[in-house]
């Protein structure tokens, strides 16, 4: 059972999974994860064997309705909690932001989670989430920082609205230079599948991050080397924000043999993407710098 199945990171992980499992995929209009009874009719109907629990209420600028994100997001992990014995394990799709992301967070490591409460309203409802998973040892999270890829939004998301700015040849703005740990969606779908089939032997949660980090500037390179084209990369305050990049360590000793994708050759296959796609992107919707 994958929920959130609709979304950015949802689609890429129903689309990975299906691959070699059978995914039961119920959309928001087919199973309200905040209501109790309908989440323990759709077990006692669906037999399940695994949950990855990637739903979650967004918090971000162009989200529909934002309000009540917290009581949302414990609401639907709760309600898939007390159904633990419908299946055999859980998968928790977490974040970076559990760390709270309004201080510098440079190569952190899990065991730091709850030295800080996040101040944000997205960051507090992942952190929640995790202390309540971390004693329970059929539930495993993971924590990617900065997750990128075709089908995120472009209009606030930084790699691909840079990619789309740059084949209307628009400015690539950023408020601040910063330096993140991104990772390419479909590496992200490779851990998720490990874990799906073997759990997590005894660890509560991992970060999945890359070994390399980047700047915001290096990215604006990147997607100008890629385009071929000269157009001006706009800061609108110097200095740098806060970093945003996380450990591997304790991920690459469960799976010594991952490999992630590079960001120049994630750059490059999102590029290409979008300027195949090029006629369905909205110029208006870039229109507002980041």
């Amino acid at each position: 059972m994958l929920t959130g199945g609709s979304g950015f990171i949802g689609q890429h992980l129903a689309r990975r999974l299906r691959m070699r499992h059978v995914v039961l995929a119920p959309t928001h209009a087919e199973l309200d994860l905040t209501n109790p009874t309908a989440v323990r009719a759709y077990f006692v109907a669906n037999p399940v064997d695994v949950v990855v629990h990637n739903a979650a209420k967004p918090g971000y600028r162009n989200a529909p309705d934002s309000d009540g994100a917290l009581e949302s997001a414990f609401r639907m992990l709760l309600n898939l909690l007390r159904e633990r014995d419908h299946y055999v394990r859980l998968v928790l799709i977490g974040s970076g932001a559990v760390y709270d992301t309004t201080r510098p967070l440079v190569h952190v490591a899990e065991r730091i989670l709850g030295s800080a409460v996040p101040q944000d309203g997205y960051g507090f409802a992942k952190f929640a989430a995790a202390c309540l998973a971390e004693p329970l040892d059929f539930v495993v999270e993971l924590r990617p920082f900065g997750v990128y890829g075709p089908g995120e939004d472009y209009a606030i998301r930084f790699i691909s609205n840079a990619i789309c700015k740059t084949l209307f040849d628009l400015p690539i703005t950023m408020h601040r230079d910063r330096t993140m740990s991104y990772l390419w969606v479909e590496d992200l779908g490779t851990v998720v599948e490990h874990f799906v089939d073997e759990g997590s032997s005894g660890e509560a949660a991992y970060n999945v991050v890359p070994n390399e980090v980047v700047t915001l500037r290096r990215l604006a390179d990147l997607v100008l080397a890629v385009s071929g084209k000269h157009l001006p990369v706009v800061v609108a305050e110097s200095g740098d924000g806060p970093k945003y990049t996380g450990s591997n360590s304790r991920l690459l000793r469960k799976l010594p043999e991952l490999r992630f994708t590079s960001i120049e050759d994630g750059v490059a296959r999102l590029y290409s993407h979008y300027a195949a796609i090029k006629t369905s992107i909205d110029p208006a919707c870039l229109l507002v710098d980041l």
